[in-house]
């Protein structure tokens, strides 16, 4: 690099020309560095760069990392995190500022995928998404099954045999999709809401056998739990081996620690099944006829204490005997008293009888139309009468009125 001018044999540079040799001079002895440090003043922007500080108990230096590195990051970059990061010394000209340019970052003393985890793991864990008041149950016996895995390895293989092994009949969809790498964790999560939109299967298995943390990252991705959590259809999460936990098992309904235990989980076992339908029916064939003995042991017992139809019968006619004899009794004394009013009533019309004063002498008279004649007046001369003794009867003119 020229100098612009000589003064007195000193060589005087310009600011851009001393940045730009500052820079070849970091270009050539600083192009690949690794660096370890506390994350301050951490900013990711809307351009999708982050900008932090990378400091130690002694001195700091500014970092940039540009959205085409930093978008791979499986962990997030937070405050206070001790960061190990790989990239090359730069002064920004514009600012003066010497900073690093950050190509890789990974957390200090921690693999990145295992923070990136424990990350999303709390985060997830404070939304409510591992909450068991979420969890939906499995259907008893489901008609339909889904299962999203790759449809080469051994899990499809070991579901499809069990399933077939424990319940014939069973309808399994299968929706094949990448179960690592990259575009997996979009693969599967297309696979969920496609069986979430038809709604055409009663449960769905996730799952794929076993691996690394790398080999089974795809069911730590955060659009994978989302997925599960927000799917209607309850979810199997069998991912791994019994010890290997991802997120995706936290978040499904049940957690199966094989691909075999999902498919055990999902279908009983016919030959069982049947069998306790066998041991339920004799128990209420049993119990049904305890109950019909019993009952049929209180009908007998009742029916003693209840009379026979001849019995009621002679109960009737006995007390029809006792109230006719009690009738005939009262009609008795009945007719004894009124014969005995009626001999009174006769005495006393006998008493009153005309018949018994024409017994003594008296004569009754009667006119023409056998009126009694009880005044003078009521008869003239000429007119006969007829006049009524105790003994008979004599018709008679009058012929002279006296006095």
């Amino acid at each position: 690099m020229l100098p612009l001018r000589s003064v007195e044999n000193k060589t005087i540079y310009t600011i851009s020309e001393m940045m730009g040799q500052v820079n070849s001079v970091l270009d050539k002895n600083y192009a690949s560095i690794w660096l370890k440090g506390e994350v301050s003043n951490f900013n990711a922007y809307s351009s999708g760069h982050f900008y932090f500080t990378l400091k130690d108990d002694k001195a700091q230096i500014s970092a940039v990392m540009f959205k085409g590195y930093n978008r791979n990051l499986k962990f997030q970059i937070e405050n206070g995190q001790s960061l190990v990061i790989h990239g090359h010394l730069a002064i920004y000209q514009a600012q003066g500022r010497f900073q690093v340019i950050v190509n890789h970052a990974e957390p200090d003393g921690i693999g990145a995928l295992q923070l990136a985890y424990e990350q999303l793991k709390e985060k997830l864990q404070a939304e409510g998404l591992f909450d068991a008041a979420t969890k939906q149950q499995l259907p008893f016996l489901p008609q339909k099954i889904g299962v999203v895995t790759s449809q080469h390895g051994a899990a499809v293989q070991d579901i499809l045999a069990i399933t077939k092994r424990r319940f014939p009949n069973r309808d399994i969809l299968i929706y094949p999709v990448k179960v690592q790498g990259e575009g997996s964790a979009q693969e599967i999560t297309t696979a969920i809401n496609y069986f979430a939109q038809k709604k055409n299967v009663d449960v769905i298995i996730v799952g794929r056998g076993g691996g690394s943390l790398e080999d089974l990252w795809s069911f730590n991705e955060e659009i994978v739990a989302r997925a599960i959590f927000n799917c209607p259809i309850p979810i199997i999460s069998a991912v791994g081996h019994e010890t290997d936990f991802t997120i995706a098992d936290f978040v499904a309904d049940v957690r199966a620690p094989t691909p075999s235990a999902a498919a055990e989980l999902c279908v009983p076992v016919k030959d069982e099944l049947l069998a306790t339908i066998s041991d339920h029916r004799k128990s209420l064939i049993s119990l049904i006829t305890d109950y019909i003995q019993s009952r049929l042991k209180n009908i007998k017992l009742l029916t003693k204490t209840i009379p026979t139809p001849k019995a009621i019968l002679e109960q009737y006619r006995l007390r029809l005997s006792e109230n006719t004899e009690r009738l005939v009794q009262a009609m008795k004394n009945y007719l004894l008293v009124n014969k005995h009013n009626v001999e009174k009533l006769n005495m006393t019309l006998s008493l009153l009888s005309p018949k018994n004063v024409l017994k003594r002498g008296y004569i009754m008279g009667k006119n023409a139309d056998g009126t009694i004649i009880t005044r003078k007046k009521m008869v003239k001369t000429g007119e006969k009468m007829t006049l009524e003794f105790y003994d008979g009867e004599l018709e008679t003119t009058i012929e002279q009125e006296t006095r």
